[in-house]
């Protein structure tokens, strides 16, 4: 192992937040993803409160309603020193994909804040922006939104028509239980694949359908809400007092995981990204190994609706001084199959949350399909995720 790697064992946490670790890992990258929302706030909450000699610390929590009353918070702190630019680091918009994010956001606050504050940066951490989702391994939050379709500045994004999510609906949402995860998903293959011979092997409307999201069935998949949700609000509030600061350069990094090639992380940009921050992020990164520069129109990606990083520059006086990304970490891959993979696992995860599945065997083999295409277990895919998110804070520490 290396000194770099060796030392990142050493996590300054309070004694509480280290317990929570796994200090005996034979590889430091990987003790850095959580085990759960829990565990992962105590952690976050934790090294923020190591770090307050830095120039800041924890932001007061904001509380999420919910059904059962769970004690459900987006957790956030912002270290300055009066630096001239700023970097916001996001995870966990969709749930079941947090865990990434939040490990991400563990390693800057050990191995890379120091070198960042020291460069005049202030740094700005969103822990779990849907603990709900985080907690409950779902992408949504409690009333089935997915927080990445719901922002705007005017409210025109809930009218926003989906006539290809209504052309596929059926296929989209089963309304019956799960009887099989494997003969279902071969069935909704089936029903997809003809649909794709039918459109002479195009798959833009079935993608658009499925991904661009949707404002008009509250139960199905991509649903983008009828109006704001808490989550959208708290963002707008917070990053409006901050952008509103006389940053010269503002960079909002969103952590995903899903789209893309397995073990690689695309920088995705937004509609339109300020030309000369977009082109300074991509000498920055593109040649680094395992990251990608990518758009909506790279192979694999698609465009969505209300997506937060189209939303976060509007909130600054000057959004031409801000960029906003969407940091994605690949893990089935970019090909038909692993694409066909990727619907059927979420079409079925959906299923089974609204109407069940025929036995606890096929419930949890829904589950666990579900969760491996978004927090893969595989130890070399975490070590990627690790050292693309070290490339990443590296370069912005010399070079941003």
């Amino acid at each position: 192992m290396s000194r770099f790697w060796a030392a990142a064992l050493l996590l300054a946490f309070t004694s509480r937040g280290a317990a929570a670790l796994n200090l005996s890992a034979p590889d430091a990258r990987l003790a850095f993803f959580p085990n759960s929302y829990d565990q992962s706030r105590e952690r976050f909450r934790a090294a923020v409160a190591a770090k307050a000699n830095q120039g800041g610390g924890l932001l007061p929590p904001f509380a999420i309603a919910n059904p059962a009353d769970e004690d459900l918070t987006i957790d956030h702190a912002l270290f300055s020193r009066g630096g001239d630019r700023l970097l916001v680091v996001q995870s966990g918009i969709h749930g079941s994909e947090a865990a990434s994010g939040a490990a991400v956001q563990l390693f800057l606050l050990d191995q890379h804040l120091d070198a960042l504050l020291s460069r005049g940066i202030d740094v700005y951490l969103i822990h779990a922006l849907n603990p709900w989702g985080f907690k409950h391994d779902r992408r949504t939050d409690q009333d089935n939104i997915n927080l990445n379709r719901n922002f705007t500045i005017d409210g025109s994004v809930y009218r926003t028509p989906s006539p290809d999510y209504q052309r596929f609906r059926s296929i989209f949402e089963p309304t019956q239980p799960v009887s099989s995860d494997w003969i279902d998903s071969f069935t909704g293959d089936a029903k997809l694949l003809a649909n794709l011979v039918a459109d002479g092997f195009s798959s833009r409307s079935i993608v658009d359908g499925l991904d661009n999201g949707q404002y008009r069935f509250p139960q199905g998949l991509n649903y983008g809400g009828s109006g704001p949700a808490a989550q959208t609000g708290f963002l707008r509030g917070q990053l409006a007092e901050l952008l509103a600061r006389p940053y010269k350069k503002i960079l909002f990094l969103d952590f995903h995981t899903g789209l893309g090639k397995a073990g690689t992380l695309a920088v995705i940009k937004g509609k339109n990204p300020s030309p000369p921050l977009m082109a300074e992020m991509s000498a920055l990164l593109d040649q680094q190994d395992g990251i990608e520069i990518s758009s909506a129109e790279t192979p694999g990606f698609f465009a969505t609706s209300g997506d937060v990083i189209d939303f976060v520059p509007s909130l600054s006086p000057n959004p031409h001084q801000v960029l906003a990304v969407t940091m994605e970490y690949g893990t089935l891959g970019a090909d038909l199959i692993a694409q066909l993979k990727s619907v059927q696992r979420l079409i079925l995860e959906n299923q089974n949350f609204f109407h069940g599945s025929a036995s606890l065997a096929v419930e949890a083999a829904v589950k666990r399909n579900f969760a491996e295409l978004f927090n893969p277990t595989d130890p070399g895919w975490r070590r990627k995720v690790m050292d693309a998110a070290n490339r990443v804070f590296s370069q912005l520490a010399v070079k941003y």
